[in-house]
């Protein structure tokens, strides 16, 4: 079923959305996301179906805006970056999103931990570090071969990392976490893949 176009910033439509959102995420919590159903969604909030889906095709198509509304908030500030600019200028970019989405992650903890369950999105931080990677890198052409492989080894590295960190409860902090992180590619050298975006290296 399709969705009708509405206004999303009419004020009616926000509060519409926000009350669905929070059942949902009750649902989620009670249930798991194979059990929600949409009925259980309008019987809860008191909506019919047609104002559903106003709002979503269905509760994939829910979860679906749910999961990239919380990576826009994960990637705040995260702006595209001069390929030239990699080789020495990407640590700092790098440190600054790991610690602005770890720390959003913690805030939202129960959450996002809820969303990344196996029977829900098993592929939730894949997700989010594709979202990154096209929000870095808008046009790929200007990616080498070369250049797209070391992206796709960071991206798992990094998912390694915060997976590993989500796993043993966020016992470190946000800046605890970002300085092991950090600390430990510089160790082990694994920031010297970024070599490959020398501006020898760049696609022109």
């Amino acid at each position: 079923m399709s969705r009708t176009v509405s206004n999303k910033n009419d004020a009616r439509y926000r509060n519409t959305q926000t009350q669905i959102e929070k059942v949902f995420w009750g649902l989620l919590k009670e249930e798991g996301f194979p059990k929600i159903t949409i009925r259980q969604i309008t019987e809860r909030t008191g909506f019919n179906r047609g104002t559903f889906y106003l709002h979503a095709q269905d509760k994939y198509d829910l979860l679906e805006q749910i999961e990239n509304n919380l990576y826009e908030a994960m990637m705040e500030g995260l702006n595209v970056i001069d390929l030239r600019s990699l080789q020495t200028g990407l640590q700092s970019p790098l440190s600054n999103l790991m610690l602005h989405s770890t720390r959003y992650v913690m805030q939202n903890k129960e959450q996002i931990i809820l969303l990344a369950q196996p029977d829900c999105d098993p592929l939730f931080f894949r997700k989010y570090m594709d979202k990154v990677r096209s929000r870095l890198f808008p046009d790929k052409s200007l990616l080498s071969v070369e250049q797209q492989y070391a992206l796709s080894l960071m991206g798992s590295i990094i998912i390694g990392f915060l997976s590993e960190w989500i796993s043993r409860d966020m016992q470190e902090t946000p800046e605890e976490y970002a300085a092991i992180v950090m600390q430990l590619t510089a160790k082990t050298k694994l920031i010297s893949i970024l070599d490959v975006f020398s501006s020898a290296n760049v696609s022109s």
